[in-house]
């Protein structure tokens, strides 16, 4: 019983090390993509269209400028 019991915990341990920091990055990322919406909604206010394809243009044009300044 004892192997089974270090084998759980090991694996427990394992696993949240290795999905913590996934999960962390993974929110960090979408508050800085919301930050991003909330600063271009006014800059792409002249567009008639707010809407493209059923996905908001600001948000689009956010995750585009995260992506070149992580790139």
């Amino acid at each position: 019983m004892k192997p089974f019991a270090e084998f759980v915990k090991t694996t427990l341990i394992g696993g949240l090390l290795v999905l913590f920091p996934l999960f962390a990055f993974v929110y960090i990322l979408v508050r800085i993509a919301g930050a991003l919406t909330g600063f271009i909604k006014p800059l792409l206010g002249f567009m008639p269209q707010n809407r493209f394809v059923g996905v908001g243009v600001a948000d689009v044009a956010s995750v585009v400028i995260l992506l070149f300044v992580v790139l």
